[in-house]
């Protein structure tokens, strides 16, 4: 494998390489978060001076702080002008430039040194959606989930699932041809133990309609971007619980749309006769901006209310998306966490030349930038996802999603509450609640005065576990050392 694979690959053993402030080595172990403010998300009421106890990875229990007996607690913290949230979700990331099929040995030695995953948690990242999965990261999520490693709770989608010739070829892809290999691939890819399937552009009808159709039997969730010649409307029938990027969602708001679709799935067509064209990129991108022009807002509206009919979330990845449209930006160029990621993965340039280079997609991103208000004053539910590595990129998310109208309540219930109905794990994840995983990040700032404050972290407690600034602080050092190295040496 090159350095450069590697530089992608992300394990989750922060506490194997860093450590983490341990409960006594306990984890059945009880800890108190003792005269803290506990934010509601769903409803952002703030319930002050209040005592979190905390056992077996588990939130055991939450009481007025004068009614907490400081003995009951092996381990306390002084949350005493401290604001506690859940701990957040990222429900866009490729951790891993996977294979699909190749069963990686699984060494524990190499891999923890090739990680940014400290600065997910240091970040207060503590679950992770990846959209293109393969084995390793299938072995990374049960090693996580069996306690073996201390890491983000983590759901793997498939491969990608593209047409014959796929616009973005290479690891974590999967290329379809025809409806037998779609059903096939999904087969195989549920009988692996993947999460959910995971589309893309160059798809045919027929192939996605297999994909769905197969999934359905299998008790599969379908999510990703959506095939070219394939409508958001058709989409929402199907099944298609999520559409990433708000790709597709504008030809099907256009007045336009027949035409629109008529010729991208002619191009598609096009090229799974004829490769040699290798028109992907640039049919893509055309799809991505042409439609603008013929936006009707009345269609939209109907296309809104029925994706919510048909429970279809978007994660907009609104930052990836600034960075290429406004690269020159001094929010893009100027980030303080740049030094947290290799020259590679902060790039914007290299990102402008894959996917713009002729730099049109600049309204793209101004009219999904107004488009979250909209979506979200609809109905539709809004899943906060970066689409990059290191962690910090879900704070601007959240950032642009209050720049774009929405509440800051409303922003981070898109990185809490929304990812734990999304998949289905209310009872678990979302809220501070007994019951549910003590996922919880201390902040020194209220997030619903300024969304900023979500960056604000005082510590990160992951399953019951306590990272304080301290050892965050060491984490990031040592990524940040580790990123300089890679580049070094690649």
């Amino acid at each position: 494998m090159s350095l450069r694979g590697k530089i992608l690959l992300v394990t989750v053993m922060s506490s194997v390489l860093f450590g983490c402030t341990q409960l006594k080595n306990d984890s059945s172990a009880t800890l108190a978060i003792a005269n803290v403010a506990v934010i509601d998300v769903e409803t952002g009421v703030i319930r002050p001076n209040q005592t979190i106890i905390l056992k077996n990875e588990r939130i055991f229990t939450i009481e007025p702080s004068e009614k907490f007996e400081t003995q009951t607690a092996l381990t306390l913290i002084d949350g005493t002008g401290k604001f506690a949230i859940p701990g957040l979700w990222d429900m866009h990331v490729h951790l891993v430039n996977d294979e699909p099929t190749v069963d990686w040995d699984f060494d524990e030695q190499e891999n923890q040194l090739l990680t940014y995953e400290p600065a997910w948690v240091a970040f207060g990242v503590t679950g992770l959606r990846e959209m293109s999965g393969g084995v390793w990261s299938l072995k990374m999520r049960d090693h996580v989930e069996s306690g073996e490693i201390d890491g983000p709770h983590l759901v793997i989608g498939s491969p990608i699932l593209d047409g014959p010739y796929p616009i973005f070829p290479g690891n974590g892809v999967m290329a379809i041809a025809n409806p037998e290999e779609a059903r096939v691939a999904v087969e195989s890819l549920h009988e692996a133990g993947f999460d959910f399937l995971k589309t893309y552009n160059f798809l045919s009808p027929e192939s996605y309609q297999a994909i769905h159709e197969t999934a359905k039997r299998l008790g599969m969730e379908v999510a990703g971007e959506l095939p070219l010649s394939v409508s958001a409307w058709d989409a929402a029938e199907l099944g298609q619980h999520s559409i990433e990027h708000m790709t597709g969602i504008e030809i099907a708001c256009s007045s336009m749309e027949e035409v629109l679709r008529a010729d991208y799935s002619a191009g598609v067509a096009a090229v799974a006769i004829n490769p040699d064209l290798n028109n992907q990129v640039p049919l893509w991108s055309r799809s991505e901006w042409e439609p603008v022009a013929s936006f009707d807002a009345k269609r939209c509206q109907r296309l809104y209310r029925h994706l919510v009919e048909h429970d279809v979330w978007v994660t907009p990845t609104l930052t990836i998306q600034r960075r290429i449209s406004y690269p020159e930006n001094p929010e893009v160029t100027d980030n303080p966490y740049l030094k947290y990621i290799t020259k590679y993965d902060a790039d914007v340039q290299g990102l402008v030349a894959q996917f713009d280079p002729e730099r049109r997609l600049r309204p793209t991103y101004d009219h999904r930038f107004d488009a979250v208000d909209d979506m979200q004053a609809a109905g539709i539910g809004i899943l906060a996802g970066s689409d990059q590595q290191g962690g910090f990129w879900l704070h601007d998310e959240l950032q642009i999603y209050v720049d774009a109208g929405l509440t800051p309540l409303e922003a981070l219930q898109t990185a809490t509450i929304n990812p734990a109905k999304y998949l289905g794990r209310e009872d678990e994840l979302g809220t501070i609640t007994p019951g549910k995983f003590a996922d919880i990040v201390l902040l020194n700032a209220n997030p619903l005065d300024n969304i900023s404050n979500t960056l604000e972290i005082d510590s990160v407690i992951l399953k019951g576990r306590i990272y304080d600034r301290r050892t965050l602080d060491s984490m990031l050092m040592q990524v940040e050392a580790d990123a300089r190295t890679w580049e070094q040496e690649d």
